[in-house]
């Protein structure tokens, strides 16, 4: 699961995800960036099965995102 998330990150899926993520790799250690990463998208797919959606990609760069503003 790790790797799978970090090899769509370096491939930019979906779209965002790569340069959200060095934006989080930039304000804290790389291993921890990717730890949140992770929670980001276990967070995004939780919210689509309970809500019996497809997962929104564009939720889940954005949550990547937020986390990287606040740290």
């Amino acid at each position: 699961f790790p790797y799978t998330t970090l090899f769509r990150s370096s491939i930019d899926q979906p779209p965002g995800i790569r340069m959200a993520f060095e934006q989080l790799r930039a304000r804290m250690d790389p291993h921890d960036a990717e730890h949140v990463l992770i929670d980001c998208l276990g967070e995004t797919i939780w919210r689509a099965q309970s809500q019996g959606q497809p997962m929104d990609a564009m939720a889940y760069v954005d949550a990547v995102k937020r986390k990287s503003s606040l740290i």
